[in-house]
């Protein structure tokens, strides 16, 4: 069943490692699955929505895509929730964020914020159909559309078809390793990517995490795109050297965020951070959902 399928995908937090095979637990009231309950949209919005979807179902006519979709593997899905996106430059905005499981770098002296989203078979395969009833069905206000993960981008050609069907604005997290298909799928140009580079702290070797045609491809091809450095509040400075030389290739604005899996853990790292984010002239980046305790 296809609710049991997303169900399984739904949480407001990932759980810790426990090499068990079930997938995650469900902790949002708004699913698919309303156990008969009323859902929550008002009148007025189930007829924008539907408004909406017409629209929408235009524009996947439009684009001849349903034939197309059919070769489109589905995708490890680690999470699926509603929430505020907590970083970067859309801080406390509402948005959906689909968290994406598998990742092309380990990083094996840097902690994993999600670890458990490394490893893709320990979740549902969903398709991009799938994946947009949920997304439908949780269009309240304009909310973002956060692909995170993980590293979304080694999905790109699946999660193509939600780039065309969301009608407000899309993010997506990644490491900056990965080029979008920019020429082939204009539409990813319009994406504001929030690319955190791994530094040398990460325990990567500098050729695989440091991809300097791809990040000057994204500065080129979606301008709105920024760079979000996730660091430890000991010593920031050190990092400074590093910063630089990414900036160089590709100019964009620059947050800083603590380096915190808790909430202690931000508030022992963020006055530092954002200090060293003042004497350079960058931009500081909190983790708002920790401090509100939200996913």
């Amino acid at each position: 069943m296809l609710k049991n399928r997303v169900n399984r995908a739904i949480s407001g937090k990932i759980p810790e490692p426990t090499g068990l095979e079930n997938g995650l637990d469900i902790k949002l009231s708004n699913s698919l699955d309303t156990g008969g309950k009323k859902n929550h949209t008002s009148e007025s919005n189930v007829e924008e929505k539907n408004n909406t979807l017409n629209k929408l179902s235009g524009k996947v006519k439009a684009q001849n895509f349903n034939s197309k979709s059919q070769l489109l593997k589905p995708i490890p899905i680690a999470q699926l929730f509603h929430s505020i996106q907590g970083e970067g430059i859309d801080m406390g905005r509402s948005a959906l964020f689909i968290r994406v499981a598998g990742c092309n770098l380990t990083c094996p002296t840097l902690p994993c914020d999600t670890p458990t989203a490394l490893t893709p078979t320990r979740f549902p395969m969903l398709r991009w159909e799938e994946i947009w009833e949920w997304c439908f069905s949780h269009l309240i206000g304009t909310p973002l559309l956060v692909f995170t993960g993980g590293e979304p981008m080694i999905y790109a050609r699946q999660l193509y078809p939600l780039l065309l069907l969301h009608p407000f604005s899309v993010e997506v997290e990644t490491n900056g390793t990965i080029l979008p298909p920019f020429k082939s799928q204009p539409v990813w140009r319009k994406v504001r990517f929030v690319i955190s580079p791994k530094l040398s702290n990460s325990g990567e070797p500098k050729k695989r995490r440091f991809k300097p045609e791809v990040l000057s491809q994204i500065a080129r091809f979606a301008p709105d795109s920024i760079l979000k450095f996730v660091l430890p509040g000991e010593n920031p400075d050190r990092f400074l050297p590093e910063i630089e030389e990414i900036t160089k290739i590709a100019p964009l604005p620059v947050y800083l965020m603590p380096q915190s899996a808790t909430l202690s853990q931000l508030n022992q790292s963020a006055s530092a951070i954002a200090q060293f984010a003042l004497t350079q002239g960058f931009n500081y980046s909190d983790r708002l959902h920790l401090r509100l305790q939200l996913p």
